[in-house]
């Protein structure tokens, strides 16, 4: 069993990722917070939030599931979609970046890219991200 904490979704409101963390704790899954401060900010004395990143971190054995919560969490439709929301513009690498780096982008996003990866022929499976 590997107990290293990975970083699932980084934030930069704390109310956003106080919503993912209620969803972990919903779903009885550890985690980690930490705060990093991206850079100097002369408004950082009025808010420090502004200058604040949060890095929500499971162990690397929830990561998948995770994913999966975040998905099957994800009530968006995607049929709904337009066809000129702006992955449908993305390139199949670009489309294989978010699936690689789920944590920078949204569930919707996520689900989106491998939906059009699907439909342009490629299938890729967690073993390959």
């Amino acid at each position: 069993m590997n107990n290293d904490f990975l970083t699932i979704r980084t934030f930069d409101d704390p109310a956003l990722m106080q919503e993912f963390t209620n969803l972990l704790i919903a779903n009885h899954i550890e985690y980690l917070i930490e705060k990093n401060a991206i850079g100097i900010n002369p408004l950082a004395n009025l808010n420090p939030d502004i200058s604040t990143e949060y890095e929500v971190k499971v162990a690397s054995d929830d990561f998948n599931k995770v994913n999966e919560l975040l998905i099957s969490n994800d009530k968006t439709d995607l049929s709904v979609i337009d066809e000129d929301y702006y992955l449908y513009q993305f390139t199949n690498d670009e489309l294989i970046d978010i699936l690689v780096k789920s944590e920078e982008w949204s569930s919707t996003d996520y689900v989106l890219a491998q939906q059009i990866l699907a439909k342009r022929g490629v299938n890729i499976s967690q073993a390959d991200l």
